[in-house]
């Protein structure tokens, strides 16, 4: 039980940090208050329909239980850039990538919002409980059985309901979609070098989503 306790000392600081992040909901309402500026100025409706998503995302974490409060921020946060993408005031050929890129992140806002609704989450509360049961020595030697396989239940709980690699798949197959005006010979070079930086950039995202290590993989 000690062993094991002092092992989930060492990871239940980490999952305490990932919902510790405070300036998160903040910035996504600014940048949502910012995104729904340039949609009225761009008279675009998709930036202002983002821009409110993106506020009220922000606006909701507040009101909404520990348990699923960031899965719903990263839902509303990503269905947000979709929209971006796709209400960008961009002429031809460059729907040819902005179609696959929005589509992308509202796909992946889609797994994002089944997440949210599904989340195991214990909560940064229960897990700050947690971690204080077997931060010492003294508090580790006090744990029955019982408890410890419940503080390792809440590590679990923390992998979300969707896997992470599916989570990262729809951003790595809009990738590939978003890269096909660089092989299409009527687009100018500019054109080729704009679709392949917006390609090479959710496909970093995809990969990082698909690759990034949860709580419960330490």
């Amino acid at each position: 039980v000690r062993e094991r306790g002092a092992l989930l000392a060492q990871v239940l600081p980490e999952a305490v940090r990932r919902r510790s992040v405070w300036i998160l909901p903040p910035l996504v309402i600014a940048t949502g208050g910012t995104m729904g500026g340039l949609g009225i100025a761009a008279r675009s409706p998709l930036l202002v329909a983002g821009g409110a998503l993106s506020v009220a995302g922000g606006v909701a974490f507040y009101f909404m239980p520990e348990q699923n409060d960031h899965e719903l921020l990263f839902a509303t946060t990503t269905a947000s850039l979709g929209l971006f993408y796709l209400g960008l005031p961009f002429e031809s050929p460059q729907e040819r990538w902005q179609i696959p890129v929005g589509g992308a992140y509202l796909a992946t806002a889609a797994l994002g919002f089944v997440n949210a609704a599904y989340s195991t989450h214990p909560g940064r509360t229960r897990l700050r409980a947690d971690l204080i049961r077997v931060l010492t020595p003294a508090a580790r030697a006090s744990l029955s059985p019982a408890e410890l396989r419940q503080i390792e239940r809440d590590v679990y709980g923390t992998d979300p309901f969707i896997p992470q690699w599916v989570m990262g798949m729809p951003l790595i197959i809009g990738s590939v979609a978003a890269s096909a005006p660089v092989f299409d010979g009527d687009v100018s070079r500019n054109d080729k070098i704009l679709a392949g930086t917006f390609a090479g950039l959710i496909l970093l995202q995809g990969l990082t989503f698909s690759l990034a290590p949860t709580v419960a993989d330490n």
